[in-house]
């Protein structure tokens, strides 16, 4: 059973899916690659088809990310979970790296990091988000700003 699943979800934007997929493997030596497709009208399934290794579950009325995230999240089958849209890209092994901390704090709820903004070819840049990334007991600090990329 892997360790982690990463759950991408994607809207018709197929070309962006191959790219999204080898990221997540470089994420985490073992990790479940889930593609949630919520109700695309292009050529999603024919790229997913393609796509070795992966776990491709079409949805065929939009229901919007929290509705694609959350079908993801019961076909899982690890203990860990990493929600992905389909322009993330992941650090190789950050995966990896987070399951650790996690496994090393057994009282932590979650893990976290910053990320790189990208440009609208999903490019990196230079800016990086939350400037701020508090750590510890921070739930009363996500009640009231929610700065969890």
């Amino acid at each position: 059973m892997p360790t982690v699943t990463a759950i991408i979800t994607t809207h018709s934007r197929p070309h962006l899916l191959p790219r999204a997929v080898a990221s997540a493997r470089r994420a985490s030596a073992g990790v479940e690659v889930i593609v949630v497709d919520d109700a695309s009208t292009d050529e999603t399934s024919d790229i997913c088809r393609n796509l070795e290794g992966i776990r491709y579950i079409r949805i065929d009325r939009n229901q919007g990310v929290a509705g694609a995230r959350n079908l993801g999240l019961l076909a899982s089958s690890s203990e860990y979970v990493s929600f992905h849209d389909d322009d993330d890209l992941r650090f190789p092994g950050s995966l990896d790296r987070q399951v650790q901390l996690l496994e090393e704090q057994p009282e932590a709820g979650f893990a976290y990091a910053p990320v790189v903004i990208g440009d609208k070819n999903c490019e990196p840049t230079a800016s990086v988000e939350p400037v701020e990334r508090p750590s510890g007991d921070i739930f009363w600090d996500l009640l009231s700003r929610p700065f969890v990329p």
